[in-house]
């Protein structure tokens, strides 16, 4: 789920475990996990803490088990993505956060859009290591009207002209009309 401040995002990480036997590496094993992210961005602070995320237990095949996952996330165009999150067995469920800072803008100004990019990164002793990862909806800061803010790009904007005399009377006037037509829509008998 997106919407202009916010974003509800799983993902599912799939983890090989290689073995070098003999000089050839072999898959010897799987490490599958979900990945909650739930992050808020603020419309007038272009720094915000607003990132959570949390790590399922491991579904494991093979010699999947034992596996240390560290997460690494990074922002772009302005903004330093921080992450707090230690290296953390997938044999039980883990959390952590993300916080952003972004360096300050003049007024006018609106940075490009970016996404924020997670890596996980994986080691057993005595595997190979590795790492996958994934990207975020995109998002952007600006500072167009002299006040910083961030927001979701891909999500519509919602303007509010609530307390202008003349809308408030035009939009009165349409919801009048709207009320009318559903309920003559509402009480006209259906047709198969």
């Amino acid at each position: 789920m997106i919407n202009r401040f916010s974003e509800c995002e799983w993902a599912t990480v799939r983890v090989k475990v290689i073995r070098v036997s003999n000089g050839v590496p072999r898959q010897v094993g799987t490490a599958t996990f979900t990945v909650r992210h739930s992050m808020t961005l603020h419309s007038t602070s272009a720094n915000w803490g607003g990132e959570k995320f949390q790590l399922s237990k491991a579904r494991t095949t093979g010699e999947g088990g034992g596996i240390t996952v560290n997460v690494t996330a990074t922002a772009g165009n302005g903004t330093t993505a921080t992450t707090h999150y230690g290296p953390h067995l997938l044999d039980t469920g883990s959390s952590g956060s993300v916080t952003y800072t972004t360096s300050p803008m003049r007024k006018g100004r609106i940075n490009g859009k970016t996404q924020t990019r997670y890596v996980f990164s994986s080691t057993k002793p005595g595997y190979v290591p590795g790492s996958t990862g994934y990207k975020s909806a995109t998002w952007r800061c600006d500072n167009y009207y002299g006040t910083s803010g961030c927001a979701m790009t891909d999500a519509p904007t919602a303007v509010s002209m609530v307390g202008i005399p003349w809308i408030d009377d035009g939009i009165r006037k349409l919801r009048a009309r709207a009320a009318t037509t559903a309920t003559r829509t509402a009480a006209s008998p259906c047709t198969g």
